[in-house]
């Protein structure tokens, strides 16, 4: 009806083209040349849905299946495909599947033995998770010593008489170990939380209080990725090579005037003892609407070197819609400064230059930064004196002539401030001045990868998705496709409507049921939609383009995204999974 907060926002966009031009000077559209995207077929793209180790469970399990069930190999499994797009969970299962040989083999490996899949995950994957000692990284500002510098003096101790704390013996990391394989039968319940309680020691042990610290942990010792290794990187997994590569993520932009919301800014920094004081920032842009959580996606094609641009731009447009960050610092109510930063120069900088240069792993946390819209919540940051933990994922620009890591950059940044305390002019001068920024999770903009795809051209999605239990796809839906209302910036397409396509869902889909005594596998659902986009200029995608979208869903129970179960579980649901799609009765379904 013209009313809702979306209504000429296609126009918006479009009326702020010259803002955005001068913006975008020297930012390519598209890389050109060389680094054009050369495998597969044009506008046929593989999505991969976010849910941390189930997601990377539940993929294994059903590439696994379809490898033995084919009796190919996984160039010719994914040999249509010109575009990958992943978020969250699922980029850590296909960033492995590209970078990690230990990861390939381990699959082909599965493949080619399914009855000792199980056995396979676990003792070659999850296994050195858990295993102290596989990751040495050491910290500037750790876990251990930030909660040693928030005790009271008394309350530390240190050698020689120092403040400086004693780093926790890795002893009592083995002692836990060698408690989970002896822990009685009557006290199973407790395996997910001293596992966890185990990787956290590791973390505590090393140094490590961020995200980003995690995912490289997880990533160099179960799959073999080292902290550095590119995007660009030339020697990877060959089924790959000269694919265009989308790993999603979300940029905190609170502050839109018309946004219903009781969060609209992020803290960047927060204390709140004897002298309260903070760091936050809202969002500003010439539009009359933006969203809360804005879509972006680093973009490269695999294989063709470090030296590579971004192949399209971080955001939809060129100039990011014209954002800009407006900090604002306050020290204990004696006073309040303000700066700004231009969000274009700092992504162009800090992203679409150095493409190739990015670490994977660190791509992939900020595609996987679950809990990050917690910085929108001043009580809910245990930053203090120190940053305990950090929700979201923080970056930073360097200067001119620089190739330094914009997580780097974001922890110097931080470090900073921490170290500073006192929060004056010069102090937000100098985080508006790095464009310090935070992100989140891909999954709150494009709860699958499938938003990026059709963005970048996608005509044909085969999309891997974790369940419909919570109906993340059904939401990509307009509610009324006669009448589309697309003021959720989540929704992609016109046709169906979101209750035309959750009946095809639950009733038209064909199911593979798993074997008797399954335990977590409960069907793996599969099927074909013809859509109709709808417009979304957050993503950049024109209204009434078709999309063929294939969908591969695969439904558990009594499993989730990690840290509630035994880590080994994900090992038997591979199994489970690989079972069912290799048994008689499955059989002709899988082939077809």
């Amino acid at each position: 009806d013209g009313s809702g907060p979306f209504s000429g926002l296609v126009e918006d966009v479009a009326n702020i083209a010259g803002v955005l031009q001068e913006a975008a000077a020297g930012v390519p559209q598209k890389a050109a040349g060389k680094y054009a995207p050369s495998s597969g077929q044009p506008g046929v793209a593989a999505t991969f849905e976010g849910g941390g180790y189930l997601s990377v469970g539940n993929f294994v399990g059903v590439v696994v299946g379809l490898l033995k069930a084919s009796g190919g190999d996984l160039e010719a499994l994914f040999s249509r495909f010109s575009i990958l797009s992943s978020i969250s969970g699922g980029s850590w299962f296909i960033s492995q599947l590209i970078y990690s040989p230990r990861f390939y083999d381990l699959v082909t490996e599965m493949a080619a033995d399914v009855n000792t899949a199980a056995i396979l995950l676990n003792t070659q994957y999850i296994k050195p998770l858990l295993t102290p000692g596989n990751f040495t990284k050491q910290g500037e500002h750790g876990i251990e010593q930030c909660f040693v510098d928030n005790l009271p003096k008394g309350g530390r101790s240190g050698d020689d008489g120092d403040d400086e704390p004693k780093p926790i013996s890795p002893q009592i990391a083995q002692t836990l170990e060698k408690l989970l394989k002896t822990l009685p039968k009557d006290m199973k319940h407790m395996v997910a939380g001293l596992q966890t309680t185990l990787i956290l020691l590791h973390l505590v042990h090393t140094g490590m209080p961020t995200w980003i610290d995690f995912i490289q942990m997880y990533f160099q010792s179960s799959a073999g990725i080292g902290v550095s290794l590119p995007l660009g990187e030339t020697a990877i997994n060959n089924w790959a090579k000269g694919k265009l590569s989308l790993t999603c993520t979300s940029i905190l932009t609170p502050g839109s005037a018309e946004e219903n919301t009781t969060h609209p800014e992020v803290y960047v920094y927060t204390r709140d003892r004897e002298h309260p004081s903070s760091i936050t920032y809202r969002a500003a842009s010439p539009l009359a609407f933006y969203p809360k959580y804005t879509p972006a996606k680093f973009s490269v094609v695999l294989g063709a070197g470090i030296e590579q641009p971004s192949y399209l731009p971080f955001c939809a447009v060129p100039g990011c819609f014209g954002y800009v960050l407006d900090y604002q610092g306050s020290n204990g109510g004696s006073g309040t400064y303000e700066a700004t930063s231009d969000l274009n120069q700092t992504f162009e900088e800090a992203f679409e230059k150095i493409a190739g240069r990015l670490p994977v792993s660190s791509v992939s946390a900020m595609a996987s930064a679950a809990l990050g819209p917690l910085a929108t919540y001043g009580s809910m940051q245990l930053a203090d004196e120190r940053a305990c933990l950090n929700w979201a994922m923080w970056i930073a620009r360097a200067g001119p002539a620089e190739l330094t890591s914009p997580w780097r950059q974001g922890e110097d940044v931080l470090s900073a401030i921490y170290d500073d305390r006192s929060i004056d002019a010069r102090l937000v001068d100098k985080v508006a001045k790095a464009g310090l920024t935070g992100f989140i999770d891909g999954g709150y903009t494009d709860v699958n990868g499938i938003g990026q795809a059709v963005a970048a051209g996608a005509t044909e999605v085969v999309s891997f998705l974790d369940g419909l239990e919570d109906n993340m796809l059904v939401r990509q839906f307009t509610i009324n496709s006669t009448d589309p209302d697309t003021s959720d910036t989540i929704v992609l397409f016109q046709s169906p409507s979101a209750a035309e396509l959750n009946f095809t869902l639950r009733n038209s889909f064909q199911q593979i049921l798993p074997q008797p005594g399954a335990r977590f596998l409960t069907s793996i659902s599969f099927g074909t939609v013809s859509c109709i986009t709808a417009d979304n200029p957050w993503f950049g995608i024109e209204a009434g383009r078709k999309v063929q979208l294939h969908v591969i869903n695969v439904n558990t129970k009594d499993i989730w995204i990690g840290a509630t179960r035994d880590y080994y579980d994900y090992g038997k649901l591979v199994q489970e999974i690989v079972m069912a799609m290799n048994s008689e009765e499955n059989a002709q379904l899988v082939q077809c």
